[in-house]
């Protein structure tokens, strides 16, 4: 069925993208279940806020490859046995939840690939046949400007996935080539175009509510009454260039050894909080004639994306871009009172990069 033909339930699946406010609005889902459930949506208890390792373990073929099953130590087996109670309890949730709107959100679902999309159709439709229930479906997904998208998404590589800055920057431009375009065509293809719908991150984020209040109202919800959670708040670019000078280079797993690299020192979690916590520069991680490469890259993607959706970016320019200030007044205030607070391993480290840093490290003028 499309997204708005026939009887049954809607299953509403957000995939993301990353970087695009996922991890608030599934910690708000979490949060308000009950008010959800009472206006007729269920965000499934079984499953924790984000969906993503229920998605790949259910759908996908490179399980066993899945950054999460790794660290846990799932094998296939494992996996298998999870997936299977997972989806029983799907089922039955399809047929006892009186609403009409199953939503499961789910960012690293974007990263399936067109066979694993047809697989997850496929298997949805015959959990629903199993338990006798009908269903719609609706996908829907936040786009981003892709140089704001490759900023955010290094500084989340160096933060939480021990990846080195040039590593990451050159694995994002590379990977944005033809992103938007591959994710509609392949859930387009196993859904029905009419049930795939892409809004603009940046526009939703100016709506009433923000982001969530727009992702309420889009998939029917009304945000009354529904209370925020904001998480994953970024860190600054001094201290993501900082932590990124810590990697060893090649001395990690995954991505070509470029995940998960080995620190130059330990950092504790004290030291991890003083850090975070200082106040910088932010989205200022690529250099503007790096902006440009990356518009190059997505060049025919922001030309389909403006066509299917009427979602415009503009294209980076040297006239109109002011490159962010680095220790600025906040920064080097909150980083007078930080450093007493680190470890003596810590403190040592980053006096040694103030004192050495490149002057154009980061984001410099061009």
């Amino acid at each position: 069925m499309s997204a708005t033909q026939g009887p049954g339930k809607t299953i509403v699946l957000h995939i993301g993208l990353h970087k695009t406010g996922t991890s608030s609005i599934q910690a708000t889902l979490k949060h308000n279940q009950a008010v959800l459930r009472e206006r007729g949506m269920l965000y499934p208890g079984f499953l924790p806020a984000n969906h993503s390792q229920f998605f790949i373990n259910a759908f996908s073929s490179r399980a066993e490859h899945y950054h999460a099953n790794r660290r846990q130590g799932l094998d296939a087996t494992a996996i298998a046995e999870r997936s299977a109670e997972q989806m029983d309890r799907l089922g039955r949730a399809l047929t006892r939840f009186r609403g009409s709107t199953i939503l499961l959100s789910a960012e690293d679902a974007s990263t399936l690939q067109a066979p694993e999309v047809e697989q997850t159709r496929s298997r949805l439709d015959a959990l629903a046949e199993s338990v006798g229930v009908q269903t719609n479906y609706r996908v829907l997904l936040y786009t981003r400007n892709p140089a704001a998208f490759v900023s955010s998404a290094m500084q989340e590589n160096v933060k939480g996935n021990g990846m080195r800055l040039d590593d990451s920057r050159e694995l994002h431009i590379r990977n944005a080539s033809g992103r938007y375009r591959r994710i509609h065509d392949a859930w387009a293809a196993a859904f029905g175009s009419d049930a795939v719908s892409f809004r603009c991150f940046e526009t939703a984020c100016g709506e009433p509510g923000g982001l969530i209040g727009d992702f309420l109202r889009t998939v029917g919800i009304p945000p009354e009454g529904i209370e925020h959670r904001l998480t994953n708040e970024g860190i600054s670019d001094e201290v993501t260039e900082f932590l990124s000078s810590l990697y060893l280079p090649e001395s990690g797993a995954g991505h070509g050894r470029l995940q998960d690299c080995k620190m130059r020192i330990e950092l504790t979690p004290e030291d991890r909080e003083a850090l975070f916590a200082l106040r910088g520069s932010k989205g200022g991680l690529l250099s503007l004639a790096d902006q440009i490469r990356t518009w190059d890259v997505v060049a025919d993607d922001m030309h389909f994306l403006q066509a299917q959706f009427g979602i415009t970016y503009d294209r980076p320019d040297a006239g109109r871009i002011t490159p962010g200030e680095k220790f600025a007044t906040g920064f080097l205030q909150d980083l007078a009172q930080a450093l007493p607070r680190l470890s003596v391993p810590a403190r040592e480290a980053l006096l040694h990069y103030l004192l050495t840093r490149p002057v154009d490290a980061g984001v410099a003028a061009e």
